[in-house]
């Protein structure tokens, strides 16, 4: 129960990075477990009983089982709150020093206004690994010709953005050790060929 909750994350890192009671957690959670184990032996008892007791019987183990997932998916969104800050800082640094040949193909110049991160999703928690998914968007204004051109009406500037998309793994042990390299941040510039 305790592994289904916060995979190979230990509790120092819950308790101290998310600010989350693994204790209380888990008793919410075997409170849960309980009811669905007065379900799954079949005896006479459990299952020969009239529709409306039986009907209770499945809502009250559909509502056991919904609270299980539902704790599962809170610890998720605590991580992920913590990721997007720590992601945000990383990726907005690599668009700010790094030439991504997706977009600096496109014209003779360009400027990366602001990037966004549309969603940050955890994959997977397992006993090893955390898996994460970034998509984004990047915003550019591109330019063609020097400045004194565009003055002059022979260059043209305009806007646009593209989305981006970064799969990572990192280890469980260090959940909030990330270090993105440029090369793991994929541009999808299509659109400016539409």
């Amino acid at each position: 129960m305790e592994y289904a909750i916060r995979g190979g994350l230990s509790n120092d890192f819950l308790k101290n990075e998310l600010e989350i009671n693994l204790e209380e957690l888990i008793k919410k959670t075997l409170d849960s477990i309980n009811v669905l184990s007065k379900y799954t032996h079949i005896q006479e008892e459990v299952f020969s009983v009239e529709e409306s007791k039986g009907d209770k019987i499945v809502m009250d183990s559909m509502r056991a089982l919904t609270n299980f997932f539902e704790e599962i998916d809170c610890l998720k969104d605590n991580l992920i709150h913590k990721y997007e800050h720590l992601l945000f800082d990383i990726i907005d640094g690599i668009f700010a020093n790094e030439t991504f040949n997706e977009i600096d193909m496109l014209s003779t110049h360009h400027l990366v206004d602001e990037i966004v991160l549309d969603k940050v999703g955890i994959l997977d928690i397992n006993s090893n690994e955390i898996s994460i998914e970034i998509i984004g968007t990047v915003y550019v204004q591109h330019m063609y010709g020097s400045d004194r051109d565009r003055r002059k009406g022979d260059g043209d500037e305009f806007n646009s953005s593209y989305p981006f998309t970064v799969s990572k793994i990192i280890d469980v042990l260090y959940p909030l050790g990330i270090s993105i390299d440029s090369s793991e941040i994929m541009v999808d510039n299509s659109s400016f060929f539409e």
